[in-house]
């Protein structure tokens, strides 16, 4: 029963671990960027700052940085900057800065990708996948294990 008592969070909480790389606006690395600045957020639940919107999306532009993502950035931080930073950090500010990130960086070719490499496949028939897996005795081969 001892397992499911809450554990008391510290009264002094720091920031913990390496912020994550740098985007320099590379779409294979769009998905890795934010799924390791969420990991950030939440390894400093509680962390004096870190738990409003604004100061969160502020923290993420300051990791994206490049010649291919600098007018992006500058746009989002203009459109920040004219928020107010008690009435206006509400998780929507997250959820907004998120989704437009997605919308512009995240690879939307990779299912296409994946699709294209599926075509190129080879579509075996019966016989000759069974010439595939035969010896020249005519004999299976079969896995050792």
């Amino acid at each position: 029963m001892q397992d499911h008592v809450p554990i008391p969070l510290a009264l002094e909480i720091r920031a913990m671990g390496s912020l994550p790389r740098i985007f320099d606006g590379d779409r294979t690395k769009a998905e890795a960027f934010l799924t390791e600045f969420l990991g950030y957020l939440m390894l400093n639940h509680g962390v004096p700052g870190l738990e409003s919107p604004i100061r969160q999306v502020a923290l993420a532009l300051m990791l994206i940085k490049g010649e291919k993502v600098d007018l992006w950035v500058k746009n989002m931080i203009d459109t920040i900057r004219r928020l107010h930073l008690v009435q206006h950090s509400v998780p929507a500010v997250w959820n907004e800065f998120e989704k437009a990130f997605r919308q512009k960086f995240v690879d939307s070719t990779g299912e296409l990708h994946a699709r294209n490499q599926l075509d190129k496949l080879k579509c075996w028939t019966v016989d000759e996948h069974v010439l595939q897996v035969t010896t020249p005795d005519d004999e299976l081969t079969w896995p050792t294990v």
